[in-house]
């Protein structure tokens, strides 16, 4: 495999092995000059390759030798370390750290007047929504390190780098941070030097159901961090090695690598929020919604509803023929996004009626009122209980008058719970598909062959054998901001069943 000028290697394979186009790989080849230098065995062109495809493809370093015709393994690793070196010293800084921005760019490049209308915080407030993800490792032979790293979260040895330095230098009285619940001890500190913080809400002791305004604040929150999930998700769906469980040989090069890396999406990425006329719909509704108490919740409150089936009379989809017919956008309205729907797709799934169907129930003296009871998406045994008020042959998504769901969740009336969302779409959008239209889940199938499948003994995974490490590496883990600490973060919208 060659990389040089004169090979027909076109800008889409460059993109698929390496991850950049032709343009950016010569940008990035532009700040290895000089320090990489051309050998016997890889030109400088080559050497950029070879980094670029370890990171895109998380190929082993034999096999990279073999594709670029090189002897022996260590030329590969010694490559990748002078390529490091080079973009770490020249490319990274321009890219990464909190001093690689002004102020006033980063509210011109990447600030949006959706957020700020949102939070209904100033305009000249600075917002930034923060967050770790995971970097799966293997388990390492030193005692010490496998302590650190595991994290009982996960059930994985894991690091999660975090940028802790220097932020205050770019933060000013008044800005806002978007956080999640694993910043929670830290909302005391961020308070007391005048940002203001927005953060899910957390369950009381004894507490089993948010009530309605907690819930809706927490959507508040989790509808925006969206952007920080999908810049981690950016990652890792595109330079593989940072999905895959990451070695411990390369321990000592991980905060490196992960630098370049985010420097080069940083470099080369298109912003992930673009705001549109739905987002200008979708601040009215917000708005609409942030308060509204949740008359469902009182109805069966009130009247006992969620208990016994005398005044319920049991039902089937071909009974709720007057449920309004809505469009994914409007349902994405109500939901207040794709999320929830497209865990409903799932839930769709498990409950097709193959798998039984949904138990549907009306009332018997409010025909507009339907109660819904959903298997656990986690487990068999717990079922989730919701409450739909809807006009019966009604247009938009105002025919949907009002849910109530018996997770803790589930009292929200800014966006709805996952259970909610999962009964809209089946009833106003998925049971109107043609059939062919339909994606068919025959799981249980391969569930109910896997005991009858012999597996060679070849194939079993053996116990991962770590490179052990010597303490001069674990220095080297706590002086980058790479931590390996147990996390009790949340992810985004996982605050339902």
């Amino acid at each position: 495999m060659d990389f040089s000028k004169d090979s027909r290697l076109t800008n889409s394979d460059y993109e698929m092995l390496l991850g950049v186009s032709m343009d950016n790989f010569d940008v990035l080849l532009a700040h290895c000059q000089g320090s990489v230098r051309n050998s016997a065995n890889r030109s400088v062109r080559n050497s950029l390759a070879i980094f670029l495809m370890k990171l895109r493809l998380n190929l082993s370093q034999r096999v990279i030798a073999f594709l670029f015709g090189i002897l022996h393994q260590s030329t590969i690793s010694e490559t990748i370390s002078s390529v490091l070196k080079s973009l770490l010293a020249s490319f990274a800084p321009l890219y990464t750290g909190y001093g690689h921005k002004t102020r006033q760019e980063l509210f011109d490049q990447h600030m949006r007047p959706f957020f700020t209308s949102i939070l209904g915080v100033p305009p000249e407030s600075l917002i930034l929504i923060l967050d770790g993800t995971y970097l799966f490792v293997e388990k390492s032979s030193s005692f010490h390190l496998q302590r650190r790293s595991f994290s009982n979260h996960k059930k994985r040895n894991l690091f999660k780098p975090m940028m802790s330095d220097s932020i205050m230098s770019l933060l000013e009285e008044d800005d806002v941070l978007i956080l999640d619940r694993g910043f929670r001890d830290a909302i005391e500190s961020a308070e007391s030097q005048g940002l203001a913080c927005f953060m899910p809400e957390l369950l009381k002791k004894n507490q089993v159901q948010f009530t309605t305004t907690e819930a809706n604040k927490s959507r508040l929150v989790t509808m925006l961090r969206w952007v920080v999930e999908s810049v981690n998700g950016r990652l890792k769906n595109k330079f593989k090695f940072f999905e895959d469980i990451i070695y411990a040989s390369y321990f000592p090069k991980l905060p490196g690598l992960l630098k370049v890396t985010v420097a080069i999406l940083n470099a080369f990425s298109p912003p992930i929020f673009t705001q549109s006329p739905w987002h200008e719909d979708l601040i009215e509704y917000v708005a609409s919604r942030l308060e509204s108490p949740n008359l469902v919740q009182a109805l069966v409150e009130q009247n006992n509803l969620q208990r016994g089936n005398a005044a319920w009379n049991t039902a089937d989809e071909d009974d709720v023929l007057e449920f309004p017919e809505l469009s994914l956008d409007e349902l994405k309205l109500i939901t207040l996004g794709p999320y929830q729907l497209n865990i409903g797709i799932q839930y769709n799934w498990q409950h097709a009626p193959s798998g039984g169907g949904y138990d549907f129930q009306l009332h018997k003296d409010m025909d507009d009122l339907l109660r819904i009871k959903l298997r656990s998406r986690f487990s068999r045994r717990p079922t989730h209980t919701v409450w739909i008020f809807f006009t019966p042959w009604g247009h938009g998504f105002e025919s949907i008058r009002g849910w109530y769901c018996l997770c803790k969740s589930g009292s929200r009336t800014l966006g709805c719970c996952g259970h909610v969302a999962a009964v809209l779409r089946y009833l106003s959008y998925d049971r109107f598909l043609p059939i062919r239209s339909r994606r068919k889940l025959d799981s249980e199938g391969y569930l109910d062959a896997t005991p009858n499948q012999e597996v060679p003994s070849s194939s079993q995974p053996g116990p991962s054998h770590g490179v052990s490490l010597v303490a001069d590496v674990v220095e080297l883990l706590e002086g980058a901001d790479v931590n390996a600490a147990e996390s009790s973060d949340d992810e985004e919208f996982s605050d339902e069943d």
